[in-house]
């Protein structure tokens, strides 16, 4: 998996707990839970602007 893909499945399941467990009545935690599924989701955003390198695609360079 890509880290953009590893960081929206984050933001996700993280603004996902958040919801539910405001719906529990614990507005606190649910709430710091689903500023930070915002924050992964802005972030994943920002990943997936950057090209991602392989390991494989920064050795192709020629030795001489």
């Amino acid at each position: 998996m890509y880290p953009q893909e590893i960081a929206g499945l984050g933001s996700s399941l993280v603004g996902g707990i958040g919801i539910v467990l405001c719906f529990l009545q614990l507005w606190v935690i649910g709430a710091a839970l689903i500023a930070g599924g915002v924050a992964l989701f802005i972030y994943a955003q920002r990943l997936r602007r950057l090209p991602y390198q392989t390991p494989s695609d920064s050795d192709d360079r020629e030795v001489s």
